[in-house]
């Protein structure tokens, strides 16, 4: 059994390292885009003229510095581009993230491009740095806090799923144990406590379990850093993820104990581990099982797509950064003219007004049949204008 169990938490790693990669850590490179050491900040006035003297500002009096803009690029395929304005481009390190579903692209930060933008921005210039390019343009600049995928989307899109794979672990430990239970029952008759011999089932699984672990984060690691993409962050945050792994497995051989206790001497003698009844339950334990095991393939196969398409859901909105919509399906601008009553009703009348004299109608396609099966493409008659230019 004990090569059953290093084959067991071998794939259990391999499993919890894909789920770890395509759901945790995809969400943390999604929220954390900028570059590292940039916060986000955003001007509260956005016209042309701000926006050029700031540019101006910045390159002729902060040149030492680091100014980048991002955009999210719509796209025909599934990968997540980001676009990267950088300035200077040769102070940024252009690394790839570690998922295959997102790309970044760099490019030299240039002043049409920062007109273009709508005054949200990352730079490593200090607080009363920012304070003074805000007094030399008499508009408040305010951190930008953006809005972040939430990492309980995991698990609200795949708690049926966890609790199938806690089900699934808790059922192989007792198994396990139940193999063991003759040689669990000589220790017994030797004196060896029930804490005593739970103490080594623990200890064996963990020594397997950071061998294992181990290994495959060193490799995973070197694999990234040949390839320009290791980052700190996911060897620090996958440590974490794989402790907690680690945890839940201890707490199942820790609830296998009550098997232990219904060990009895005088029937391992007979050649019977567990009286009859106990036996039973044993034996109907591992039909569940193989149940369980069909249904959760069943499920994750499932289960996977929505999540999937959940996750790209989020992304579409995300799509939309930067831009102004009639109907507010954007992300920091929407926001923003939310918090703002005069700013919104102005976006009214400049919408109301584009209608009247351009005959140009921004439309919101969410309800249409095409939207539900596919990704929001937009089309000839819908408009997305940027604010600056829409007075």
């Amino acid at each position: 059994m004990k090569k059953f169990l290093k084959i067991f938490i071998f794939l259990e790693i391999i499993l919890f390292a894909y789920i770890f990669n395509t759901s945790i850590y995809n969400i943390y490179e999604k929220n954390n885009i900028s570059s590292e050491n940039l916060k986000g900040y955003v001007l509260e006035e956005t016209s042309p003229e701000i926006l050029d003297k700031f540019y101006t500002i910045f390159t002729e009096e902060y040149s030492q510095n680091k100014l980048e803009l991002i955009n999210n690029t719509l796209t025909s395929t599934d990968k997540s581009v980001y676009d990267l304005y950088c300035y200077p481009l040769n102070k940024f390190v252009q690394k790839q993230p570690i998922s295959q579903s997102i790309l970044l692209q760099y490019h030299e930060l240039k002043k049409e491009d920062f007109l273009d933008s709508v005054g949200v921005f990352y730079t490593d210039l200090r607080a009363d740095e920012i304070k003074e390019i805000a007094s030399q343009l008499s508009v408040a600049i305010s951190d930008f806090e953006n809005e972040a995928i939430p990492y309980s989307m995991v698990l609200k899109l795949n708690l049926f799923n966890f609790i199938i794979l806690y089900i699934v672990l808790q059922i192989i430990y007792c198994i396990y144990t139940s193999y063991s239970l003759k040689k669990i029952g000589i220790k017994k008759s030797m004196g060896f406590s029930t804490v005593h011999i739970l103490k080594e089932q623990i200890t064996s699984i963990i020594k397997y379990f950071v061998v294992i672990c181990s290994v495959l984060i060193c490799l995973l690691n070197l694999y990234y850093a040949l390839t320009n993409r290791f980052e700190f962050s996911y060897l620090a945050t996958s440590l974490l993820f794989f402790t907690i792994i680690l945890a839940i497995n201890i707490i199942c051989v820790l609830i296998t104990s009550i098997l232990i206790k219904f060990v009895s001497l005088e029937a391992m003698i007979k050649n019977k581990t567990l009286n009859s009844g106990i036996n039973i339950i044993v034996q109907a334990v591992k039909i569940v099982f193989s149940v369980i095991i069909a249904v959760t393939i069943i499920s994750l196969l499932n289960q996977g797509n929505s999540f999937k398409q959940s996750q790209q859901d989020v992304l579409d909105y995300k799509y939309l950064d930067g831009y102004y919509t009639a109907n507010g399906f954007n992300s920091s601008e929407y926001d923003y003219a939310l918090a703002n009553k005069d700013i919104l009703e102005s976006y009214s009348e400049q919408t109301l007004e584009m209608y009247n004299h351009n005959h140009s109608l921004l439309c919101d396609f969410s309800k249409g049949s095409a939207l539900q099966t596919s990704r929001p493409y937009y089309e000839q008659q819908l408009v997305i204008a940027n604010r600056n230019y829409l007075s």
